[in-house]
């Protein structure tokens, strides 16, 4: 679905397409090989059907975290590809919530629901922070 990335060097947020999608990684073209679930990014719905990315993420050893508000970062492990960090801004909490209990369905991903004041985000659409 669609977040707002941070673009630092500008300071502004672009809104992006993004999807969270298993890839079988067959390098040999047998068939066979090592599946990877990676965080893929585009402009629209529409790009990312026709397979234009602006970016991709492999998950494994990545760790969420919820940031402030509507703000969470995705940093991506040292031992996949080079060690990053994003900031990626949703709409609403809700929405928020969907994507932090998405990545804790992948395999890997360390997510955090505290933030660095030590507020807890809950779970639950009852429990705003």
């Amino acid at each position: 679905g669609y977040l707002h990335l941070l673009e630092r060097k500008k300071k502004e947020w672009i809104k992006t397409y993004y999807a969270i999608v298993p890839l079988l990684n067959d390098r040999h073209g047998t068939g066979h090989g090592d599946f990877a679930n990676i965080m893929q990014a585009s402009d629209s719905l529409e790009d990312m059907l026709a397979g234009k990315l602006t970016d991709k993420m492999d998950l494994n050893g990545a760790e969420v975290k919820w940031v402030t508000g509507t703000v969470f970062s995705l940093k991506t492990a040292p031992e996949v590809s080079k060690s990053r960090t994003i900031k990626i801004s949703a709409d609403t909490l809700d929405e928020v919530r969907a994507w932090m209990s998405s990545f804790e369905l992948v395999p890997g991903v360390v997510v955090s629901w505290v933030d660095s004041k030590g507020a807890v985000l809950s779970p639950e659409p009852d429990g705003e922070a």
